[in-house]
């Protein structure tokens, strides 16, 4: 019973160890009397990392030696702030707006035109099609798409989905644009229009609306002649 003791306390040593080790995240570990684990967090530390099995028992998996982005980060031209495939894809919102305080239409001088944007979670795509349709001009996909910030050129007006991973964690991407002290960075909600932020999407509904986001106020659709602010994205 001793040499039982012994053992299982070794082992959850090296588990705590681990933890530890995954520079400062805090790790779940669960423990029942037949030493299953019933939850753990990832383990990271130099390459490799430690899974929970679906039988409870643990193992060390390989992994490779690809960044992983998080949430809030300042990396590829501005801000993280949504991650999938384990924090090596993503997307990344810019650091200032492309519309002033008076915001834009979504069709520019076009008039309401049906461009067949209607993609729910593809902006990427969404604003090369409005851009096809509609030309050049002074309108939000045309802008995003025109976009140079910090060496990269392939920003994009965000779908209605996208919009809303970026309402999901607004308040991180808030608290750094709006603390971070440089110039060059902007706040989503600073000098509202109407006290709310509204921001175009590149959803269209129909050939008079289009899908918007308010980050202090319901989301919807509105028709495409009122003014309101661009924020263009990327992904990774």
């Amino acid at each position: 019973m001793k040499n039982k003791s012994l053992i299982i306390n070794r082992f959850l040593s090296t588990v705590i160890m681990a933890c530890i080790l995954n520079f400062g995240y805090s790790q779940i570990v669960e423990i029942d009397g037949s030493l299953k684990v019933l939850q753990v967090d990832t383990v990271v530390n130099v390459g490799t990392e430690v899974v929970r099995l679906a039988d409870g028992t643990l193992a060390v998996e390989e992994v490779n030696n690809t960044a992983r982005h998080y949430v809030g980060e300042l990396w590829g031209g501005g801000l993280v702030y949504h991650v999938y495939n384990n924090g090596q894809n993503g997307l990344i919102v810019s650091p200032d707006n492309l519309a002033t305080i008076n915001g834009l239409t979504w069709h520019g001088s076009a008039g309401f035109v049906l461009t067949g944007a209607q993609s729910y979670g593809d902006g990427a795509s969404n604003t090369d099609t409005i851009v096809s349709v509609l030309g050049a001009g002074n309108y939000p996909a045309y802008l995003c798409d025109t976009l140079s910030v910090n060496g990269f050129t392939d920003w994009y007006l965000p779908s209605k989905s996208e919009m809303l991973h970026l309402l999901g964690t607004f308040y991180i991407v808030e608290s750094i644009y709006a603390n971070d002290s440089d110039p060059n960075t902007n706040s989503l909600i600073e000098d509202n229009i109407d006290g709310f932020s509204g921001y175009w999407s590149s959803s269209e509904v129909n050939q008079y609306e289009a899908e918007y986001i308010y980050f202090n106020g319901p989301d919807q659709g509105g028709t495409k002649d009122r003014p309101y602010r661009v924020r263009a994205i990327r992904k990774f």
